[in-house]
This record gives structure tokens, C-alpha cells and sequence, in this order.
């Protein structure tokens, strides 16, 4: 999981990863008012494991980076949010 700061919301977003080990993953984001974490995204399939994810150095954004079998290959992603 990485957070990520957005115009959206509350302004801040937990972009997390399904669970589990799967040979295709995905990204929700979830904003925590609370104590309670909200979805507030659909999960944005991957064609692939994701093995990492940081925020770039302006917080707007992550880096999210995947795995594929068959051949194995790595790949990265630059995630962000946008408002509807």
C-alpha cells in the first residue's frame, strides 16, 4: 500500500493491492475519514503480481511496479487519482 495526495476527497488516498498471490493483481484507492478505510475507486486491473509501490517524490502520484509470468517481465506504472 502507498498513500497519495489528491484533490479529491479528503485530499489523501490509500492506493492498496488485492491480497493474496494471484498471476493478475489490482489497485483500489481508499480515503480514511475516520477509522474506517472508504473505498472510493473500482480495482484498476494488472496483468501481473504487484511487487512494490512508492509515491514519486511530488506525493501526487505512485509508482507501482508488477510482475508477469510466462516469460517472466517486470513491469512499472505511474498511478494517480482523478476526480469525477
Amino acid at each position: 500500500m502507498v498513500s497519495i495526495h489528491s484533490t479529491c476527497g479528503e485530499g489523501s488516498l490509500l492506493l492498496v493491492s488485492a491480497a493474496g498471490a494471484a498471476p493478475t493483481d489490482s489497485v483500489k484507492a481508499y480515503e480514511i475519514p475516520g477509522k474506517e478505510a472508504i473505498p472510493v475507486s473500482g480495482p484498476m486491473p494488472l496483468d501481473g503480481s504487484v511487487m512494490a509501490m512508492w509515491p514519486t517524490n511530488d506525493g501526487a502520484t505512485a509508482t507501482v511496479v508488477i510482475r508477469k509470468e510466462q516469460p517472466v517481465q517486470y513491469e512499472a506504472y505511474n498511478v494517480s487519482a482523478v476526480c469525477n
